[in-house]
């Protein structure tokens, strides 16, 4: 492995980092326009992808099943990154990792608080598309006063 992370340029890294956080910004503006076909693509449909959420492990499928009504119930998301990581295995598969705050808006009138927020993705570029192939979520949340 030491020589494939060697054998990557520092330009390499750069471009690759570059593409993967058009596909990251995709997935936040899905998120905080509670727009569940958005944030879902880039997620790969694979019987090889996982989403840990919690100690609670879903298949893609699973996933969707999960989060779908979830997006259905928001009005919005308001999401602020604190820091990120760029990792890289390969030219192919890269990790990133996010440290964020977000608020959680429902057409209930509710808001929840997820701070801290920390997320991890595992990048696979597939086809020459960036997709998160395993991800991991995990924040603790509180209620927002109105």
């Amino acid at each position: 492995m030491e020589t494939q992370l060697n054998s990557l340029s520092e330009k390499e890294k750069e471009i690759i980092t570059k593409e993967i956080k058009e596909v990251v910004d995709i997935i936040m503006e899905g998120s905080e326009k509670s727009d569940f076909d958005m944030f879902i693509a880039p997620y790969l449909n694979s019987p090889d992808f996982t989403y840990i959420l919690h100690g609670n492990i879903f298949s893609f499928d699973d996933a969707v099943n999960f989060l779908k009504p979830v997006f259905e119930q928001m009005t919005d998301q308001k999401l602020t990154t604190k820091s990120e990581k760029f990792s890289f295995i390969d030219r192919s598969t890269a990790l990133y990792t996010v440290a964020i705050t977000c608020q959680m808006n429902f057409k209930n009138g509710s808001s929840l608080l997820l701070d801290p927020c920390a997320m991890f993705m595992l990048f696979r570029k597939i086809d020459n598309a960036w997709r998160v192939a395993y991800a991991v979520e995990s924040f603790v949340d509180k209620p927002v006063e109105n």
